[in-house]
């Protein structure tokens, strides 16, 4: 990390004012160490062991030490109509206490999820979520849910029941899904930073077309009881916000077992760059790799490139098992509440339920292959892959009130294909927006090898860091 700061200019002055929230990490991974040595080997994760750890120390985590006055929530709804409840219509907040908007697929305090449909669904069972009791455990406060594509099942932002939310960095162009509600809230500026989920891209994708960063984590580190599913062995609790510094705060706070990971990722700087992985992208996305490259090189990274990916087998397998585990688990709202299920969501589900068992299972085991192959082949000697979150730049939104299913089906497919094969080897990602201020969105994609996941958002920091230092 030294020779990372030196490449980029950092010196005593900016570790000095890191040096509070580095403490308070390690009061946290201590915290959380003791209590794993005390579990006697017991690798169970105890979801709800958080609320027991040292208050100042999480709440120094999620100081916003830029703190400014946010815009009141109900004019950032007005504008872009990204949230399904405000629970603070003023804006109004605590000195101290990061706002979090999230997702409306969380159970919390009382609140049942609507899951992107007009009002909550009364027969959904969750138990309330601990990745929600530890923000506000650590000081942190909900102001409000946000909009989604119904159940989660698509990667942009169409919803037959409800309006859904508009681009702020432009009114014609394509926010994606299907946490788009969340991307809008942190790109409009109305939260630093926001909770979504992510099953094939559903955080990466929306935040590459509104120009904030999207971070999906390695399975498992952030807990999913709680939470609406979509496909149980490929869901992510993800996180969206402006700045690297609130996302890796937050994702402290989040993380199940921050200590028993921390240092165990890969310490190589190498960077592989799959072969013709930007052979379908728009020059706009093909331009800013390039730049991305530069940066990383400057900042000590090698970039080289790598066998390509095998999208078609990866996206395929994803496809089965994300079908077949979305149909088993909306089987019975199909057969006894189909007014719950829009077209657009209840034809992908029907699809989803003509997958037989013997094919789920040949699915896993095609899995576990290709999890093999990219992590010795693709990745080979790097720790990081480098390719775009989405291929086309400034994509607009499905024309008409009722679009094409056709022309869904396409978009959907178009955008997922570079994301899905990430949940299905339950690796950690982050989409990094490269875009000049003002420009329209432009992004890349960091994907790295299992539990680096702070390696990653440090990476992301490194693109944060020079366009600060170019205005």
């Amino acid at each position: 990390m030294q020779r990372l700061f030196a490449k980029l200019g950092l010196g005593e002055s900016s570790q000095e004012r890191n040096r509070a929230q580095a403490a308070a990490r390690k009061l946290v991974a201590a915290a959380i160490f003791e209590t794993d040595a005390a579990q006697s080997g017991n690798d169970t994760m105890q979801t709800d062991r958080w609320v027991s750890q040292p208050k100042a120390a999480l709440q120094s985590l999620l100081n916003e030490p830029d703190l400014v006055t946010p815009p009141p929530l109900d004019v950032i709804q007005q504008k872009y109509g990204c949230f399904t409840e405000i629970f603070d219509s003023a804006g109004h907040h605590e000195s101290g206490a990061l706002r979090v908007a999230v997702k409306d697929v969380f159970a919390f305090d009382g609140h049942r999820p609507t899951a992107g449909l007009p009002s909550a669904p009364d027969w959904l069972a969750l138990d309330p979520s601990p990745a929600i009791q530890r923000i506000l455990s650590a000081g942190g406060r909900i102001v409000g849910t946000t909009k989604l594509s119904p159940w989660c099942y698509l990667p942009i932002e169409h919803n037959e029941f409800v309006a859904p939310p508009r681009n702020p960095t432009g009114a014609d162009l394509l926010v994606g899904g299907s946490s788009s509600g969340s991307a809008v809230a942190v790109a409009s500026g109305a939260v630093p930073v926001a909770l979504g989920t992510d099953t094939g891209g559903s955080v990466r994708i929306p935040a590459a077309l509104c120009g904030v960063l999207g971070f999906k984590p390695t399975a498992g580190r952030i807990p999913l009881e709680g939470v609406v599913p979509l496909g149980k062995t490929q869901d992510t609790v993800g996180i969206l916000s402006r700045k690297t510094e609130h996302l890796s705060n937050l994702f402290a706070v989040l993380a199940n077992d921050r200590a028993k990971f921390a240092g165990q990722a890969g310490s190589d700087l190498g960077i592989a760059v799959p072969k013709a992985i930007f052979e379908h992208a728009d020059p706009q996305i093909v331009a800013a790799a390039a730049r991305a490259r530069v940066q990383l090189s400057d900042a000590g990274y090698e970039v080289t490139e790598t066998l390509p990916l095998p999208l078609g087998a990866l996206n395929a397998v994803a496809g089965v098992i994300t079908g077949h585990e979305a149909g088993q688990y909306h089987i019975d709202g199909l057969v006894n509440r189909p007014d719950c299920y829009a077209p657009s969501v209840r034809d992908r589900l029907l699809v989803g339920l003509s997958i037989h068992a013997s094919e789920y299972r040949k699915a896993l085991e095609t899995r576990a292959t290709l999890r093999d192959h990219v992590l010795s082949r693709v990745f080979g000697a790097a720790d990081f892959v480098l390719l775009p979150t989405v291929n086309c730049f400034a994509p607009k939104v499905l024309p008409g009130d009722d679009p094409d299913p056709a022309a869904i089906s396409a978009l959907s497919l178009e955008l997922l294909s570079l994301n899905r094969w990430v949940n299905l080897l339950g690796l950690p990602a982050i989409s990094i927006p490269l875009s000049q201020p003002g420009a329209l969105p432009t992004s890349i994609q960091i994907v790295g090898r299992p539990y680096s996941d702070e390696r990653i958002i440090e990476i992301a920091g490194i693109f944060e860091q020079a366009t600060a230092s170019s205005n």
